[in-house]
């Protein structure tokens, strides 16, 4: 008989490759912050990528979208490098997409991939 290991790394010894933060700032003054860093971030080999979930404007689905940004510019990046929209349904409801989002960004990021540049995604979930 063979037998059974469950994990075969386990799930407390793992080491992540990314960091999760979640700010305790209000959103007036986490947006504040947030518009200071894209521009101490101008130039740099970072770029940014913001998800987002809900329902469709006719009520008629739930989708998620992402954009990907360069930051480039001497400003804060307005015009996306790439962008990816889905309906995923109307028996889904808006947590489904929040996630589908995030992850559809990942899949698509570690495809494009470049060496040397750092991704940041944001999301409001």
């Amino acid at each position: 008989m063979e037998p059974i290991k469950h994990f075969y790394f386990a799930p407390w010894e793992r080491e992540l490759p990314y960091r999760v933060e979640i700010s305790l700032n209000s959103k007036e003054e986490e947006a504040k912050l947030h518009k200071q860093y894209l521009n101490n971030i101008v130039c740099s080999n970072i770029k940014t990528i913001y998800t987002d979930g809900s329902q469709t404007l006719d009520k008629l689905g739930i989708g998620f979208r992402f954009t990907i940004f360069n930051n480039i510019d001497f400003y804060i990046p307005t015009i996306p490098t790439y962008s990816y929209k889905e309906n995923i349904g109307s028996s889904a409801i808006v947590y489904n997409s929040e996630l589908e989002g995030i992850s559809k960004a990942l899949e698509v990021t570690s495809k494009i991939a470049e060496r040397g540049v750092k991704y940041i995604v944001y999301s409001d979930n």
